[in-house]
């Protein structure tokens, strides 16, 4: 039996309110929530729990109180008590509940990057710590009212235990000196756009990228990791609806890549995204045609070239002309990538009588822009350093040999290979390694729900006899 302490707030809720907005109860307002009776008719519950996340104070308790299966059978809440939750036993409802905390704010960078198991058996799921689900009437013995109490209702109720609870407490948040990981973690709870796969394959590509800056100090890493972190929110709030058209770890490349360099107060780079992803009408004068000269290249290399292109839209750091186009892009379509290709085309691809229209072409093209110009233009201020930039690429491509050529395209095809050697991983890519880790991770975790709630069975039947 749960006694909140004095001078705090606490508020009830049912699934009417949770289901429906709880805009009115302001954020991180208490000091307790209590969802009784709703985990039986829950139509989204990762939602319904991401909203007492956000409600309740960091070091908060949210307690999810449900019927048992035998009291259910007999509740006037029967009708409203879906059809999957009336077939599962008490364990598995104790389970399931488990299951709505861990999955609605769990970040699972550290965790996962964390080798001591018996902490990942502890932390369970980030956001939410001291995650335990137990019957409402037992007891460890050391409370004589309470003994007496849950004695006298079981031996008042043919059902038995009436009630059991799934409780937890909100993580505060990591303070600085916990370093770049529990940063990144905390940031990454509240990401309500993002689905764990995207946390965790994002959150590794960032860590990795960290790390491979090895002059950097704790506290440089842990201001990277924060400001990525709140990077990934954001463009995840544009990628989440092409996750029904683009692979989870293409999206996620593509939002680590962006992270580093993305300005959270540029609504031109929130922009720019959904033109080039389609989710808006793109600009005739640059998107459009871009997409035409790039009409082959894979969704892989297009969201590649996404991740060059994006932060030059940055308002905040690149002159634009009167249309939102950054100065220094301006050249690309309709002088440099047609040029490029043209001359890629019968110099390194002749075998081709339409090489121009190729994969190779148009993906070395993209390469040498991406890899040359963009470096060259991005301290241009002006339209006339822009074109002598772009006069310049023009004029040195063609000095290549067509073996630098070729080395150049064999480049870009083995990024992943490059990618996973700085990563260390040897013979696994990232993602990968990361899935792996996250496996062992939620088996542990899966594990250690199953034994707590065998341990507060075995310990409630030991109490009952």
């Amino acid at each position: 039996i749960w006694l909140p302490p004095v001078n705090v707030q606490v508020v009830s809720i049912s699934t009417w309110n949770i289901e429906r907005g709880t805009e009115k109860f302001g954020t991180e307002k208490y000091d307790a929530v209590i969802l009784l009776h709703a985990a039986e008719s829950l139509r989204s519950p990762r939602s319904a729990f991401r909203e007492i996340y956000r409600i309740l104070k960091a070091n908060g308790r949210a307690m999810c109180i449900f019927t048992s299966l035998e009291a259910s059978k007999n509740t006037i809440h029967k009708s409203q008590i879906s059809k999957m939750w009336s077939d599962y036993d008490d364990a598995q409802r104790l389970w399931v509940v488990g299951s709505f905390f861990h999955f609605s704010a769990g970040a699972p960078a550290a965790v996962m990057d964390e080798s001591n198991t018996q902490l990942v058996q502890e932390v369970w799921g980030a956001g939410w710590r001291s995650l335990r689900g137990f019957e409402y009437l037992s007891s460890d013995g050391t409370n004589v009212v309470a003994d007496a109490f849950a004695s006298l209702t079981k031996s008042n109720n043919e059902d038995g235990t009436p009630l059991f609870i799934v409780q937890a407490d909100k993580a505060a948040p990591a303070i600085f000196s916990a370093g770049p990981t529990a940063a990144l973690d905390t940031e990454l709870w509240i990401a309500s756009a993002m689905e764990e796969d995207d946390k965790r394959l994002a959150a590794t590509r960032i860590l990795n990228l960290m790390r491979s800056e090895i002059t950097w100090s704790i506290e440089d890493q842990t201001r990277f990791a924060i400001s990525c972190g709140m990077a990934l929110r954001s463009i995840y709030q544009v990628l989440q609806p092409m996750s029904r058209v683009i692979a989870t770890p293409l999206l996620a490349q593509l939002a680590s890549n962006l992270a580093p360099k993305w300005n959270l107060k540029s609504t031109a780079q929130i922009n720019a995204l959904k033109e080039g992803l389609g989710l808006i009408a793109p600009r005739d004068l640059f998107w459009k045609p871009l997409g035409t000269l790039t009409a082959k290249l894979s969704v892989d290399d297009k969201l590649w070239l996404l991740a060059d292109l994006i932060p030059f839209f940055d308002e905040n750091r690149f002159n634009t002309n009167q249309q939102g186009v950054p100065i220094a892009l301006l050249p690309i379509v309709p002088d440099i990538l047609p040029a490029t290709i043209d001359y890629l085309g019968p110099t390194v691809f002749p075998e081709f009588p339409d090489a121009k229209d190729t994969v190779d072409c148009q993906l070395l093209a993209v390469e040498l822009i991406a890899r040359d110009y963009l470096p060259d233009v991005i301290q241009a201020t002006t339209t006339e350093q822009v074109q002598q930039a772009a006069n310049r690429f023009i004029a040195w491509f063609p000095t290549l040999s067509k073996d630098e050529l070729r080395q150049a395209l064999d480049d870009r095809r083995s990024y992943r290979d490059i990618a996973s050697e700085k990563a260390e991983l040897a013979a696994i890519d990232p993602e990968a390694a990361a899935k792996k880790a996250d496996d062992l991770r939620r088996a542990l975790q899966v594990e250690a729900m199953l034994n707590e709630i065998a341990r507060r069975s075995n310990q409630s039947i030991r109490t009952s006899t």
